[in-house]
């Protein structure tokens, strides 16, 4: 709220949990969210890396479907307007491929080791250490461990 009303842009990113999604928490997640004044909320799913590591966390197809349909239904509906903006890049990922990977994005973690995103736990080279023309392609070879990647023309 401090941030809002001194013209800072805010965003939460959540990473969905099985034990988390659902329609209700969804719902619940995003009420919260417009009462901080929050602009916008990255969906996230979760990945086998970090405290998931050697974890089977992956949501179920269900549980996919459910986090689409609301993402779809938050973003297109009147009834939303006035609430955070939602993004769920795995909705367009399993569309068209990984937007990561040196292609649009990439990741630099604290150590300045650079990744294809923040779940793609393959370092590339160091962003202190090491040119980035050579680090990008070697990120787009790597690809993504998810999703084929979506190369740039």
């Amino acid at each position: 709220m401090n941030c809002g009303r001194n013209g800072i842009i805010t965003s939460l990113s959540l990473c969905m949990t099985r034990s988390f999604v659902s329609g209700e928490n969804l719902e619940k997640y995003l009420a919260l969210a417009k009462s901080w004044g929050v602009c916008t909320i990255r969906l996230l799913e979760p990945r086998a890396v970090g405290r998931f590591a050697g974890k089977d966390v992956s949501l179920a197809l269900e549980q996919t479907e459910t986090v689409e349909r609301f993402f779809l239904r938050v973003n297109s509906s009147d009834k939303y307007k006035g609430y955070p903006v939602l993004t769920y890049p795995g909705y367009y990922q399993r569309r068209s491929g990984c937007l990561g990977a040196g292609n649009r994005y990439f990741y630099i973690d604290s150590r300045g080791d650079i990744h294809a995103c923040p779940f793609c736990q393959r370092k590339a080279a160091n962003a202190v250490k090491d040119p980035l023309a050579p680090a990008l392609e070697k990120l787009r070879k790597i690809g993504c461990h998810e999703f084929e990647v979506n190369v740039l023309d």
